[in-house]
């Protein structure tokens, strides 16, 4: 809400806590996560078909 974000970003100054860098280290854990689900579904798949 627009509430919560109004005080999320007034504390975060407050605490000078960089938002920008926190989205972005965010984002690359999504994107890291995503990468690694993909690549655990394909060894299973490679593994079910009973390629090495």
């Amino acid at each position: 809400s627009d509430r919560f974000l109004h005080f999320f970003h007034k504390k975060s100054k407050q605490q000078h806590f960089d938002v920008v860098q926190y989205n972005t280290l965010k984002e690359d854990l999504a994107k890291a996560t995503e990468a690694l689900r993909r690549m655990h579904h394909s060894l299973f798949a490679d593994a079910s078909r009973g390629i090495q």
